[in-house]
């Protein structure tokens, strides 16, 4: 599927001289995609899909507008798409949520240009049901009733927000995962059909009976926040083929990866935020997992208890004038099937215009930063945390962050967002700190940092090194500061040395989590001694779910 453009059509009759123009184009993706180009009226289809022999690309330039009648016009193309040199920028629109510096929700079509590049829609299979109703004052009016003081809700709806800003700040954490966890009848769905009228209606709960595929298809569409109903339909208790594919669909929605079907181009990671209601929570769930994969799966879906503690469910008192937790729960499901999907929108706007100023991603993300890190001080009175915490941590403040922010700009209609999400963060349920080493690729390197820490060369403290060809490679690596964050530099021969046979796979798996630098391939030149203005160095991101460097 690709955007439809409206203008004449231009077509070409037998015997008469080819009229269109063909372009090559390079996405986001690195996918390679041919223009076709009239005089009022443009068109795209993918270099893969010229090699239909039904042509059915022809029919998809049609729906754009570009009619294409003989055969000798479609052998013209084919054959101009083969000279073309692909060297134009485009922006190719493939799921709900940020593309291009703006946010596209479901119903709104994609601009011929975005950012100054041409752009098509590339969103096969996407719902497109607007999802606005009701007004923003009549949300607002009743969701400051209801959870005024109300820590899990204010939670719920931060976490909500933290879904619209995660992707404009990549690095600074994975995909948060929570489940809220409880008995039956205590508010876990309501709080999720809360946190889907930022979005829409409540038609945007999902629930766990499907597939980990089809759970991946799921964030392509949500743009923000996965929102999924009842985890006993996926998993139960003692169900151990079903506990590891539970785990592997954890591990999947943390990373963000899109599946890569055969001849595809890879995606680019979805960043959303995913939260489940359960009976059980996940560790009790896991079984027949080694314990060290129990607690990294638990790290990734953090547990949070559906009870505030005061015997009312989710809530920590009644609001005004209702007279029972069911009450209260039932008028905050009203509200949220009545008037939903302005919040979302207030919030994006200001970002869309945050983003449209010079120098505005840097700013939201020093605001972000700044806002994260004040977090960390509340939690943990400034002690430093490393391992799984610290991942925790990370989570609870990406929504602590949100919350303020969509406080500060009017979307979120409270007061105390930071000592709700505190609280929440100290209910939280622990789990047992893994005995083995550290399994995955952003705590190996917290893991090597910390073992080489006082042989790295600090380059921002110090001059570069004076260093031989051989010394460059023996050396652990080099901590340097750029865009705002801390980076790890390290030489291949280093990083193959000491990570053998994993070294290839545990790269790769840092590039998709967005914390490897790099244009293309997996090393960048960066100068890291005196006799050389660049080397081919690996350049990581060490500031995120640790604070070696901050």
């Amino acid at each position: 599927m690709v955007q439809h453009l409206p203008g004449p059509s231009v077509s070409s009759q037998p015997g008469a001289p080819l009229t269109l123009r063909v372009r090559g184009y390079t996405d986001q993706f690195n996918e390679r995609w041919v223009g076709v180009h009239g005089q009022s009226c443009r068109g795209y289809v993918r270099l893969q899909d010229l090699g239909d022999t039904r042509y059915a690309w022809a029919g998809d330039l049609t729906h754009q507008g570009v009619t294409v009648i003989t055969s000798a016009t479609r052998a013209s193309i084919l054959r101009e798409a083969e000279r073309a040199s692909f060297t134009r920028p485009l922006l190719a629109v493939d799921r709900y949520g940020w593309v291009g510096g703006r946010y596209f929700w479901p119903g709104d079509t994609v601009p011929p240009r975005l950012g100054g590049d041409p752009a098509v829609d590339a969103r096969a299979g996407l719902d497109a049901a607007p999802p606005l109703s009701g007004c923003f004052a009549d949300w607002e009016l009743g969701v400051r009733g209801l959870i005024e003081g109300q820590s899990l809700p204010i939670f719920a709806l931060s976490c909500a927000f933290a879904g619209l800003l995660l992707p404009l700040v990549p690095g600074t954490v994975e995909n948060p995962g929570f489940e809220i966890c409880g008995p039956s009848s205590n508010g876990k769905t309501t709080l999720l059909r809360l946190m889907a009228s930022v979005y829409g209606g409540p038609e945007a709960l999902r629930t766990w009976l499907t597939t980990a595929n089809a759970l991946e298809d799921a964030a392509a569409r949500c743009g923000g926040a996965l929102l999924l109903d009842e985890v006993g339909l996926f998993v139960s208790s003692g169900d151990r083929n079903g506990a590891r594919d539970y785990r592997n669909a954890i591990m999947r929605l943390a990373e963000g990866s899109p599946k890569r079907r055969l001849g595809e181009a890879a995606g680019l990671p979805h960043r959303f935020v995913f939260v489940s209601s359960t009976n059980t929570a996940v560790t009790d769930l896991l079984v027949g997992v080694a314990p060290d994969e129990a607690a990294a799966t638990a790290a990734r879906l953090v547990t949070v208890q559906a009870d505030a503690g005061a015997g009312l469910g989710v809530f920590s008192h009644l609001p005004e004038g209702v007279d029972s937790a069911a009450a209260a729960a039932a008028a905050l499901a009203t509200l949220a099937a009545r008037d939903h999907g302005w919040a979302g929108r207030r919030f994006v706007r200001r970002l869309e215009h945050l983003l449209g100023a010079p120098g505005g991603r840097a700013a939201l993300l020093r605001m972000v930063e700044r806002r994260m890190s004040r977090f960390r001080r509340q939690a943990h009175k400034g002690e430093p945390l490393a391992g799984v915490e610290a991942r925790v941590l990370a989570k609870f403040a990406l929504v602590a962050a949100a919350g303020r922010l969509a406080q500060r700009w009017g979307a979120l209609p409270v007061n105390g967002v930071e000592q709700a999400v505190l609280a929440v963060y100290a209910r939280r349920c622990q789990f047992p700190v893994p005995a083995a080493g550290p399994q995955f690729a952003s705590e190996r390197v917290a893991a090597y940092v910390q073992r080489h820490r006082a042989a790295l060369h600090d380059l921002r403290r110090a001059r570069y090194p004076s260093l031989t060809s051989a010394q460059l490679d023996a050396a652990p690596g080099f901590v340097t500061e750029k865009a705002g964050a801390t980076w790890l530099l390290v030489r291949k021969a280093r990083w193959a040395t000491e990570f053998g046979a994993e070294a290839a796979g545990l790269l790769h798996r840092l590039k998709r989590a967005g914390l490897l630098w790099t244009r293309e391939g997996l090393q960048t030149q960066e100068r890291v001694r005196l006799s050389h203005t660049k080397d081919r160095v690996y350049r990581i991101r060490i500031d995120v779910n640790n604070n070696l460097y901050q």
